[in-house]
């Protein structure tokens, strides 16, 4: 049986999931220019957006467009393609930093 959260994040649209994360407030337009970047500059589906967004609310407590970016480069460079795969990297990079302090 699959993860609710990783069902959610691999079936709905980018701009609800932030929306969602950010209790109900309407993204900005600032916020929405950066997903459309996003996904075409870095080709990232959905579903590895949708885990991007919900990493950067999730740690910054806000959706910060400079870490976004950075973070969708990490993805594309390393062609993550689902939404496990993002997990993944994600939680990789976690212990990563935390074994380096």
């Amino acid at each position: 049986m699959e993860n609710p959260l990783l069902a959610y994040l691999k079936a709905s649209d980018p701009q609800i999931v932030l929306k969602d994360l950010l209790n109900g407030w309407q993204p900005s337009d600032s916020h929405l220019n950066t997903l459309e970047e996003i996904r075409t500059q870095y080709r990232l589906s959905d579903e590895v957006l949708n885990v991007l967004i919900n990493y950067v609310v999730l740690t910054r407590k806000c959706f910060r467009n400079e870490d976004a970016h950075a973070i969708a480069k990490f993805l594309s460079r390393r062609n993550v393609a689902s939404a496990e795969q993002a997990l993944a990297f994600i939680r990789e990079s976690i212990a990563k930093k935390k074994d380096a302090n």
